[in-house]
């Protein structure tokens, strides 16, 4: 059952594993670029002042 169970397991990695990590990826970008323009804006509207 072991024997069989391994080349499953690295199926579904490669399967999934990669469309997830890019998943992952893409969220954190997402995320790390909003508040980075968050940041941008503030800066800017405390320079008028």
């Amino acid at each position: 059952m072991q024997g069989a169970l391994v080349p499953l397991c690295s199926y579904f990695t490669h399967r999934h594993g990669l469309p997830l990590l890019i998943r992952l990826g893409y969220r954190f970008v997402i995320t790390y670029a909003f508040s980075d323009i968050r940041f941008l804006k503030v800066s800017r509207s405390e320079e008028k002042e």
